[in-house]
């Protein structure tokens, strides 16, 4: 079941369209960003992609962090960096109820998941290979239902929204070796993340 849940997290960070991103707001949060950085980083913004990026300029010691890795490879120069997707301002009230809607959505999708797994219909990935007319029926429904989640941002900052596409603390992409500069990597994301308003916390406010 977790590997579903992983599968949904997956559908709803595919990109979308960017609609109209406020450049001065942009370039307000790089400034307050790159005061917040330590001599040896930077901070950029790709228009064309929406992509706020932070980088150690220096390369670290790393291992990749992947789940399939070798046991065998050792630790290289590697670039690290971590960046947001901005996207336009979705408002608290917004992304409380399509948040909400989401959670119905999983539950449904999960129940159907469920009983067609429980079937023996046999799947690839997360897709059903269905023979008869009652599991296509489901099958579809499980389809659309996936389809229909909302890509959530994960933050706010004045009238932008942002989300994490690389370098996540859920989801690193390195092992970092020495312990020094995990620690710095660790206390430049959390000084950057203070910068920005996080969704879930200003929803239990509500």
């Amino acid at each position: 079941m977790k590997s579903l849940l992983v599968v949904l997290l997956v559908m709803v960070l595919t990109l979308s369209g960017h609609g109209q991103i406020p450049q001065n707001t942009v370039n307000a949060l790089l400034d307050k960003i790159r005061a917040e950085l330590p001599k040896g980083w930077s901070a950029s913004y790709d228009g064309e992609y929406t992509w706020l990026e932070v980088t150690r300029d220096a390369k670290i010691s790393s291992l990749p962090n992947l789940p399939n890795g070798s046991p065998h490879e050792k630790p290289a120069q590697r670039n690290h960096a971590f960046a947001f997707r901005i996207d336009p301002f979705v408002s608290i009230a917004a992304h409380h109820r399509m948040s909400a809607e989401n959670s119905a959505i999983r539950k449904e999708a999960t129940a159907i998941y469920d009983e067609l797994v429980r079937r023996g219909v046999s799947q690839k990935f997360d897709h059903f290979l269905a023979a008869n007319e009652v599991d296509q029926k489901a099958a579809s429904r499980y389809e659309a239902l996936k389809e229909s989640l909302h890509s959530l941002p994960d933050f706010y900052f004045r009238d932008i929204s942002l989300s994490w596409q690389i370098g996540s603390p859920d989801q690193t992409s390195l092992n970092i070796i020495d312990e020094g500069v995990r620690d710095q990597c660790a206390q430049v994301r959390q000084k950057v993340l203070k910068l920005l308003s996080d969704y879930k916390a200003a929803s239990l406010r509500r």
